[in-house]
């Protein structure tokens, strides 16, 4: 193609063309020459700025499809466009507007992945050499550029080459950073009031802390950790000064400060988690600067993703055992004393005493006497500690609110105490004696005027109970009627929250020693008698508080109940399709659970109930539309296709998947993805073949598009053990139990690829990055107040596994690509052969672990 003004004034019609979505243009992508036409478009300054933002993009596409050299195929670019390419883009990049400048630095981290360094020489010294300008947008370019080229190493394989570019890179980039860092940093010093200089200074910085993210993620390199004081005192001086002139008048959208200061979370997050010994002596400062930070900053959404990033930092470190001296919040108590004072000379000579003084009349004395022990129960011996509990459930029926407070307090912290082995210090034994008393004299509390709803009183119940197990079985009869009595009258007017939630927490424990006592299986009828009539009440009453509580209740009593269910529940099922219960955020995860435990006990009554499992589908149809919800919409999903028959389930596959794409066409997230993936890879389990058919038959060759597109780029992003299992036994059924992968030419191309991905999928971390839009779905999917979702402990559920007869995931798949070699000599071996070395490594050690071969 001769490059002439004729030319390009065709090549700029053509392009003015793509921005009409009516128009059809054919590109002549395949004459040489088309890629320097392109660029001479984005140089031409003559033309309007939206013909050459289309021709950046037209460029940037036309080299991402066409870079790429693949072995055994001719080149789609010759090697003189190649060549001329590589020494324009940079210069181009760097003199171009900002929105042309984005583009073509995308493009070049896009030849970077292919070239850079072995063939592309010339890169890393233009780098360099650029990054020494004057001028700040050259600089900004090219750091823009840098952060594209390096932040793969994010993501990639540990492998000798991996380390051997990133040594490439440091050896020469490093050290120029951290000077232009230092230069960037003296420049914020001196001109803290002074936005015009501040502005693109701060732009750099980000661009910086995230080279800096990049370079240090695979490993610590030795040039930054024998420079980490200039890194991060910087980091510690952003963190903390303030830059009132840097403050944007939006509410919405984040300034340089609130970016800069998100970039340094990450990268400080990222020390803290996995070179502590390094990062620890600078790590308490950290944890202060970003503790005021977040304790200042306010709740616009322009900082949500600075207080997610910084929550992030909080959390890492405080997980980790060996910093969590940090948060000198004493769960436990007092853990050390000072030498001068004998606690237990002290316990037993003035506390013992007063705490048995039957004289209620000194009610501070027991008061500060009890609260001695609440601080000091981590030191004091075991004996003494278990001698205070009888003398402490006396005090549970003073008259003092403050002294009966106290002493179920510290009754329920004795009762947490642990040895140090780790297990529970109290146990039954040290208070079967007394378990009678204790019970009755904690309910006898909640009469006393002023403690009818105390918060300490109902969680030591809760407690108690929880540590007498089957012990409080006898005691059950005369228990659960004070509370479901309790539960009715405060249902009335639910006013504590905390009272209400311990409250819930007590029935649910209860019920788990109930149904796990066989002895006691005759007595669950009459257990189910007392709570469901309490239940009824608050969903005809609709006391909103309880609802999300009752539904969590029912799950748990319908998951331990044995067939077959009875009709009280089954009576119960249509009322729960009520549009009006699902528009109320906080009963979303119970209700759908309690959906689920009704299709796992009773999925023939509900298949053949009339419009019962078309309301559960209408449920699930409305979960999936939302962001927000739609992981629960796959829960729901997911059982339907565990439990319920086959034959009925394959009546409306057709119809989900039909749904399912139109939310991924509409409104496509990383959420939703990585359940889309999961569910995928559940029905491979059940039929590969079936499932291919199946989405072929919503459009001709879909299901190459899935495998393309989903599962190819984001299988990676599947978190979770048990999501992550289904996919690997899911994605190992579709490389080697279809009839299709393997003869069809479509599905073919995808096979080594498909391969080296599940193998990514097994010795990479999963990708939790989210794009900054994410963030905060659930908090713009939700509309308004509403009353929110508590998480009963005891009504815990147990998560259901359905690929549990699959062993070790990897060996599943060795020893299925073994019997698929075999029915297929020397043809596996190929295909295996057209993946990288070091998956081909990985995948020798899976057959040589599971004793197979391939031949």
């Amino acid at each position: 193609m001769e490059v002439n003004d004729e030319t390009l004034r065709r090549l700029a019609q053509c392009l003015r063309q793509t921005l009409d979505p009516s128009a059809s243009v054919r590109r002549p992508e395949s004459n040489a020459g088309y890629s320097l036409l392109l660029l001479r478009l984005v140089d031409n300054n003559q033309l309007e700025m939206e013909v050459r933002i289309a021709a950046t993009i037209a460029f940037k596409n036309f080299i991402k499809k066409n870079w790429r050299i693949i072995e055994d195929e001719p080149s789609k670019i010759n090697d003189n466009d190649r060549q001329t390419v590589k020494s324009l883009i940079v210069n181009l990049m760097l003199s171009s507007p900002e929105m042309i400048q984005r583009q073509l630095s995308d493009t070049i981290s896009i030849i970077g992945r292919e070239d850079f360094p072995g063939n592309w020489l010339g890169l890393m010294p233009e780098i360099l050499e650029k990054i020494k300008s004057n001028n700040l947008n050259v600089i900004n370019g090219i750091l823009r550029t840098a952060h594209s080229l390096f932040k793969r190493y994010r993501h990639e394989f540990k492998s000798n080459e991996l380390f051997a570019e990133i040594k490439y890179v440091l050896d020469s980039f490093a050290e120029p950073l951290t000077v232009l860092f230092q230069a960037s940093m003296e420049t914020v010093r001196g001109n803290v009031d002074d936005p015009t200089i501040l502005q693109p200074v701060f732009e750099s910085l980000t661009l910086m802390c995230k080279i800096f993210y990049s370079l240090n993620y695979q490993d610590i390199p030795e040039f930054f950790e024998d420079n980490m004081k200039t890194w991060m005192d910087s980091f510690l001086f952003l963190l903390t000064t303030s830059f009132p002139k840097l403050q944007t008048k939006s509410d919405d959208i984040a300034g340089p400060i609130e970016i800069v200061r998100s970039q340094i979370c990450d990268s400080v997050t990222l020390y803290a988690q996995k070179y502590d010994e390094e990062f620890q002596s600078y790590l308490p400062a950290f944890v202060t600067a970003v503790w005021t930070l977040l304790t200042n900053t306010g709740m616009l959404a322009k900082y949500d993703l600075l207080v997610s990033n910084a929550i992030q930092f909080l959390t890492s470190v405080c997980e980790r055992e060996n910093y969590k001296g940090l948060f000198h919040e004493e769960s436990h108590g007092s853990t050390a004393v000072n030498e001068l004072v004998n606690i237990v000379d002290f316990f037993t000579s003035q506390v013992m005493p007063e705490l048995a003084s039957t004289d209620e009349s000194k009610s501070v004395l027991k008061a500060d006497s009890i609260k001695f022990i609440i601080t000091f129960r981590g030191m004091l011996p075991p004996k003494y500690v278990i001698d205070c509990i009888p003398i402490l459930v006396t005090h549970l029926l003073n008259e003092s609110i403050v002294v009966h407070s106290y002493a179920a307090f510290c009754i329920e912290r004795i009762f947490m105490i642990k040895n140090a082995s780790g297990g529970d210090l109290i146990t039954v034994n040290d208070v079967q004696s007394i378990l009678q008393q204790l019970i009755t004299n904690l309910f006898g509390t909640l009469s006393i005027s002023g403690s009818e709803e105390n918060d300490y009183v109902m969680k030591a119940i809760m407690r108690a109970i929880s540590l007498a197990k089957a012990s409080i079985i006898p005691l059950v009869p005369r228990i659960l009627p004070l509370l479901t009595e309790k539960l009715r009258v405060v249902s009335k007017n639910p006013r504590r929250p905390q009272f209400n939630h311990y409250l819930f927490e007590t029935i649910c424990c209860i019920i788990r020693l109930v149904y796990t006592c066989k002895e006691q299986i005759d007595t669950i009828g009459s257990f189910e008698g007392s709570l469901l009539p309490v239940f009824q009440e608050i969903l005809q009453q609709d006391v909103l508080e309880f609802l999300p509580y009752v539904f969590q209740v029912l799950s748990l009593l319908l998951e331990l109940r044995q067939p077959p269910t009875p009709d009280m529940y089954l009576g119960l099922f249509s009322c729960l399709l009520n549009p009006v219960l699902w528009e109320r955020q906080g009963n979303i995860p119970a209700l759908v659970r309690l959906l689920q435990a009704y299709v796992m006990k009773s999925p023939a009554k509900i298949a053949t109930a009339e419009n019962s499992l078309n309301g559960v589908l209408g449920v699930f149809q409305k979960l999936i539309a939302s962001k927000s919800n739609d992981h629960h919409g796959f829960y729901l999903l997911q059982s339907i296709l565990e439990f319920m028959p086959k034959d009925v389930v394959d009546r409306y596959m057709h119809q989900v998947y039909l749904l399912l794409f139109q939310r991924l066409q509409k409104s496509k997230t990383t959420k939703f993805v990585k359940g889309f993936i999961v569910f995928c890879c559940l029905c491979l389990t059940k039929g590969v073949d079936s499932l291919i058919e199946l989405v072929d038959s919503i459009q001709p060759k879909l299901f190459g598009m899935v495998i393309e597109r989903l599962f190819l780029l984001d299988l990676q992003k599947v978190d979770g053990v048990i999501e992550r299992k289904i996919c690997a036994v899911g994605i190992s059924k579709l490389l080697t139990e279809s009839s299709k992968t393997l003869s069809e030419d479509q599905y073919l191309s995808y096979w080594p690829n498909l391969l080296q991905a599940l193998i990514n999928f097994f010795e990479i971390p999963s990708d939790d990055t989210l794009p900054d839009d994410e963030h905060f779905i659930d908090v713009e999917d939700t509309p308004g107040y509403q009353v929110a979702f508590s998480q009963l402990i005891f009504a815990g559920k147990n998560d259901y596994n359905p690929v549990s007869d699959i062993g070790n995931p990897k060996q599943f798949l060795a020893i299925a690509l073994s019997r698929l070699s075999n029915n297929h000599p020397g043809k596996i071996i190929q295909l295996i052969n057209q993946m990288n070395a070091e998956a081909q490594k990985f995948l020798n050690n899976y057959l040589q672990a599971s004793g197979v071969t391939i031949s």
